[in-house]
């Protein structure tokens, strides 16, 4: 079946960068049909007929189908569900390097393997790195 990732935060557009720069090392391989990435509650003032920015980037990257980006904001709750069906879960920084995902800890008690995409200087880097063979920093 499909092999399903899931990213479960804030952000948008702000994570433009980390998510750019996964996209390109995802079109420059062979990437599996069966993989899907859903990017959960990026946005808190979405609404239903705006643009999915990090959906956006990934048309642009020849990898829409590989995508999809639900940006309307959701509750730590359903948060929890959401990522109780994936394979692999995905942490996106931002341009400040000392920023800390709010759901940093839910994704690493999860169990699930983590892909974190960071600045090289984030402060999360070593952290990450120290945590088992799960987790993954780029």
């Amino acid at each position: 079946g499909e092999i399903r990732v899931v990213y479960v935060g804030a952000g948008g557009s702000i994570m433009g960068k980390g998510w750019s720069e996964l996209l390109r090392c995802l079109a420059a391989r062979t990437v599996p049909p069966a993989l899907r990435i859903r990017l959960f509650g990026t946005d808190t003032n979405w609404a239903a007929n705006q643009r999915r920015p990090l959906q956006d980037l990934a048309m642009d990257a020849s990898l829409g189908s590989v995508v999809c980006e639900e940006p309307a904001r959701v509750s730590y709750g359903d948060s929890m569900a959401l990522t109780a069906g994936a394979h692999g879960l995905l942490v996106l920084g931002v341009d400040d390097p000392s920023y800390r995902p709010s759901k940093l800890q839910t994704c690493l008690a999860s169990g699930l393997p983590v892909l974190a995409v960071l600045r090289g200087d984030s402060d999360l880097c070593g952290l990450l790195c120290r945590c088992g063979p799960g987790v993954h920093v780029v």
